[in-house]
């Protein structure tokens, strides 16, 4: 019964789409470029990235410098124009019916996934303390003679309580 679920939901929208009732939407996570101080502008809507399709389509066909890739450029400046204006008319009901969401914005720290893999980062951090051809290094930092060397296991949790993975 669990295996026929999913197939019958997979009919049903193909045949909602063919039939003109939903319109099929493509869920794609694209770079943006129209960046607002470094953050994900959040105007940027499903029109602009169709616009910007449209002007890159035309630019490919026709030439950058071409009349047609003109057009399209402006209309996709327009469409921009148009989405982050009407952004920015929503922010004050945005702070009064949904502050959590504005704040969302306004307060915006991107997170990174570490290029690093914990546990290689771990050994590197103890093999920091525990080298022996390093006695002359000075870059390199020189524990206090009371203190233990430092475990794989504690940098682990450390790094999994600072970055929550």
């Amino acid at each position: 019964m669990a295996a026929i679920v999913p197939a019958v939901e997979a009919f049903l929208l193909n045949e909602a789409v063919e039939a003109g009732v939903v319109k099929q939407v493509t869920i794609t996570n694209p770079t943006n470029p129209n960046r607002v101080h470094k953050h994900m502008a959040p105007w940027f809507s499903e029109e602009c990235r169709a616009s910007r399709q449209g002007y890159r389509a035309a630019a490919r066909k026709y030439g950058r410098s071409s009349q047609e890739a003109a057009t399209a450029f402006t209309q996709y400046r327009a469409t921009c124009k148009a989405a982050a204006s009407q952004f920015a008319a929503q922010l004050p009901d945005m702070l009064k019916y949904k502050p959590r969401e504005f704040w969302k914005w306004v307060n915006y720290v991107p997170t990174t996934a570490a290029a690093i893999p914990p546990d290689t980062f771990a050994a590197h951090c103890k093999g920091l303390y525990t080298r022996g051809d390093c006695q002359g290094d000075l870059a390199a930092p020189t524990p206090p003679a009371d203190l233990p060397p430092v475990t794989t296991g504690e940098v682990l949790k450390v790094l999994q309580t600072r970055f929550r993975g």
